[in-house]
């Protein structure tokens, strides 16, 4: 069974949890109400490409430098159940790492979260998917994926 709450009790509301929830959401229903041809020019514009980022390939049509989509990937999902299940993650675990931290330390963390995961994207290169070149396929939200790997590691530290 999928966990939709957890029991433990938090001091204060998760703001910014909400607020990163509401930023993906809104995002998220930009993207889906694009369509799909619009939709994947979106993830294309708004994910980060490896190849961009490191220099090995030129990504045309955006503006802004490519260093910038390390932020805006971590708010870019590739379809409804990625979305579904990485903000069902949040919403669990996000308040208590919040209440824990507090709010400010909670949003570095998860920035820091997103430029690690991004880190990693970059290191892996884009070797997941074949039909593209390597290094030149758009990364979206991995924040929360590499998150859950330090998650657990937060809750059995705490």
């Amino acid at each position: 069974m999928i966990p939709l709450k957890d029991n433990i009790p938090t001091r204060y509301p998760p703001v910014v949890t909400l607020l990163i929830i509401g930023i993906n959401a809104y995002v998220y229903l930009k993207e889906f109400l694009l369509g799909p041809h619009a939709g994947q020019r979106f993830i294309f514009y708004y994910g980060l490409i490896p190849c961009g980022l490191t220099g090995e390939c030129q990504v045309v049509g955006r503006a802004f430098s490519p260093e910038l989509t390390i932020l805006t990937s971590m708010f870019v999902h590739a379809g409804f159940f990625h979305f579904a299940g990485n903000m069902l993650y949040l919403w669990i675990f996000g308040n208590n790492i919040e209440d824990s931290m507090g709010k400010i330390r909670f949003t570095i963390f998860y920035l820091l979260s997103g430029l690690g995961a991004a880190a990693g994207q970059i290191l892996v290169n884009g070797r997941n998917v074949a039909a593209l070149p390597r290094g030149k396929v758009p990364y979206r939200r991995r924040s929360i994926g590499f998150m859950r790997n330090g998650i657990p590691s937060f809750f059995s530290s705490a």
